[in-house]
């Protein structure tokens, strides 16, 4: 019988309908930035219902997460009462594709 698969955690993050608040995307225990890559050409795919803002790479630590190593973006909108899944997409300099994603619960 095989093992089953791994599963991911995925973080929840909390908002109130009508606040406009950024949100960061942890790629820093991603094997390629480990290894020395850096993130470029960051990518949020729209979600129904939500405004999705224009990600950058950090520039300068926020959240946590040191500058160069995670991603940052606006969110706004939503139903309160709604759970939606924000995915992040982002380049490598070595060409690697990493994604992290996260739910948002908007009250």
């Amino acid at each position: 019988m095989p093992a089953p698969a791994e599963q991911l955690d995925i973080p929840t993050k909390a908002k109130r309908a009508a606040a406009a608040r950024v949100y960061c995307f942890d790629f820093t225990r991603e094997p390629e930035l480990i290894a020395g890559e850096t993130l470029d050409t960051p990518t949020v795919p729209a979600v129904s219902g939500l405004t999705i803002g224009s990600p950058s790479v950090l520039a300068a630590a926020f959240d946590g997460v040191q500058a160069g190593k995670g991603v940052k973006v606006q969110v706004s909108g939503g139903t309160a009462g709604t759970v939606y899944e924000v995915e992040c997409r982002c380049t490598t300099s070595g060409g690697a594709t990493l994604v992290s994603v996260f739910k948002l619960s908007v009250e």
